[in-house]
This record gives C-alpha cells, structure tokens and sequence, in this order.
C-alpha cells in the first residue's frame, strides 16, 4: 500500500500543469503575472510557476469558473483542459487559494491568500491577485472591474466568499482598494473601502519596527502606520474632489 502512494505521488508530481503546457507553446514566456489582456492559459501558467526565490507556493485550492448572465459555473477538469487546449476565448473567471512555506534563519513562515481573476472575452482585465516573496511577505495587485462588468466580478467574488477561506486584510489594502475604485468610477466602492478601513484594525498600529529586505525574487517593503496614513489622506482627497459643492450660503461640514 505504502508503494502504490509513493507511485501515485510520483505520478501525480509529474503531471502536466498549465505551465508546462504554456511553456510548452510559448518557451520565450518568463513567468510574468498578473498581466492586463493576457490569456487564461497565461494567467493559470503563472499561478503554477516555481517560485524566484527560497520559498515555496502552495496552491491549495483553485477553480475556474464560466461566467454567464451573472451567474458563475466552475468548469470540470475535462473542460478545462479543452478550453486551454483550444485556445478558447471566453468570459471566465479564476479563484484560488494560494500559500506560502519559508524559512529564513532558522525560523519558519506561512501564510495564505485567496487571489481572484476575471477575463472579458478570453483576456484577463480584473483581478485581486497575491504572490509571495521571502519571508512570506505578501505581494499584492489589484485592478478592479470597470462599470460594464462589474455583475461579472460580483458572481466571481460571491464563489469565492462562498467556497474559500477568508484572507486576513489590513487596513492599508482597503485604503488602496479605495483608490484603484476611484480610477474606475466606482465611487460608492471607494467609500466603502474607505469605512472598512477606518473600522479595522492594522498590524502597523502596534509599533512594529519598519522592515525592509531584498532577496532573489521582488524587494518588498512591508509597510508602516505613516504609510497607511498616506494611503487614507490619498482616498480621503480624491473622495473630497468628487463631492458635491454645497449651495451657497450653507454652512461648512
């Protein structure tokens, strides 16, 4: 018994991944992502890519998802295989659980984040993606849809909320959200990230020391309460730009 599961690891270490079978079609592609229009295959190579650095990306869970009329349907792997073996293009929608293993000095660090991608058309146009670095430090991007597909980022974030575990966010990232929904017109989203920043709680505010490291892969600068002030006064005044003037002779706010 204990041979058969040493066989079936073997066998099922070595199976195709969509990397490989991008790599495959494209050898000149570095393993770049998130990138605005790229394909679905493209994106999913990304995700399976080996990290660049000493740690290791765990995919937990994933699932790519076929949008319709607001609705969402995850696709089996058959499917799956198909559309990515045709080059199919589509309204898709990707969501995936992604961790994180490290050691560094003799310490070890974890961590998860659930990423999600949408796709107009087979090209990827919005997604809250995460990566790693040394140290587990989180890595995060975010394009949020634009008005006309905003119902179709809504099924792909309910199927998250529905069926992923819930990532840990600090206040600075709704802030930052905030703003990335005000370059899009989502005004009532900005405001909404912005009351859920000012109601939450960041690690920033214990006065942990400010660290900043390089390695391998990316540098990331973990962020500190002065930066997270910033990113609010940012959101503040481009919510304030958008605000109504009041009628003349009413008093201040």
């Amino acid at each position: 018994m204990r041979s058969f599961a040493l066989l079936l690891g073997l066998v099922l270490g070595c199976a195709a991944n969509p990397y490989d079978t991008y790599k495959a079609k494209n050898p000149e592609w570095y393993g770049e992502f998130p990138t605005e229009g790229a394909s679905l295959h493209e994106t999913l190579a990304g995700i399976y890519s080996p990290p660049r650095g000493d740690w290791h990306r765990l995919i937990h869970k994933l699932s790519v998802l076929e949008l319709g009329e607001g609705a969402a349907r995850e696709l089996s792997k058959a499917e799956l295989d198909a559309v990515l073996r045709e080059d199919r293009a589509g309204d898709y929608g990707v969501v995936a659980a992604l961790g994180c293993q490290s050691e560094y000095a003799l310490e070890s660090y974890g961590g998860e984040k659930v990423a999600w991608f949408l796709f107009d058309d087979g090209r990827l146009v919005a997604y809250d993606s995460f990566d790693f670095s040394e140290r587990c430090a989180v890595i995060g991007e975010f394009k949020p849809a634009t008005k006309e597909l905003v119902e179709r980022e809504h099924a792909v974030v309910a199927f998250r909320d529905a069926g992923f575990p819930k990532s840990m966010v600090h206040v600075i990232d709704f802030y930052r959200k905030g703003f990335e929904y005000l370059r899009v017109g989502r005004v009532d989203d900005a405001r909404a990230m912005l009351a859920h920043g000012d109601a939450g709680f960041d690690v920033a505010g214990r006065g942990e020391h400010h660290v900043e490291f390089e390695g391998p892969s990316r540098s990331v600068r973990l962020a500190d309460q002065g930066d997270v002030a910033k990113a609010r006064e940012l959101l503040v005044r481009g919510l304030a730009k958008l605000e109504p003037a009041p009628p003349a002779g009413a008093p201040a706010p």
